[in-house]
């Protein structure tokens, strides 16, 4: 089955991203939420006792160029961190809609979508 997984994403410009996540979740342990606001921040909680939040993005072009930042924090569940992020996760992906299948992409979203990746 595979570690189970839930993906909170932004709706605009992600269909591309949502069709590779799905498409790599061979094993149905990833479950993507498309979240509907804007959201900047990149959370991850991992276990429930490590996480990292900042602003950095884990692309080519920010990992070279950009000056963002990203916290990590070691804990226990009940540690007040931890506790506070798991349930402002739970409260966004209460509000996200679930994606269960592959968007259609026109050429022209595709063609944004490889040209994102590398200029972003």
């Amino acid at each position: 089955m595979g570690i189970p997984v839930r993906a909170p994403i932004l709706r605009q410009h992600s269909a591309a991203t949502v069709n590779q996540l799905l498409a790599s979740n061979g094993r149905k342990s990833l479950r993507v939420f498309l979240y509907p606001k804007m959201m900047h921040a990149k959370v991850v909680l991992s276990d429930g006792v490590v996480a990292a939040v900042g602003s950095a993005n884990l692309t080519p072009r920010s990992m070279r160029t950009s000056r963002e930042v990203t916290m990590f924090v070691h804990g226990t569940p009940d540690a007040p961190f931890i506790r506070d992020l798991n349930l402002q996760l739970e409260s966004d992906i209460s509000v996200a809609e679930q994606v269960t299948a592959p968007f259609r992409l026109g050429a022209w979203q595709r063609m944004g979508a490889v040209v994102g990746k590398y200029v972003w």
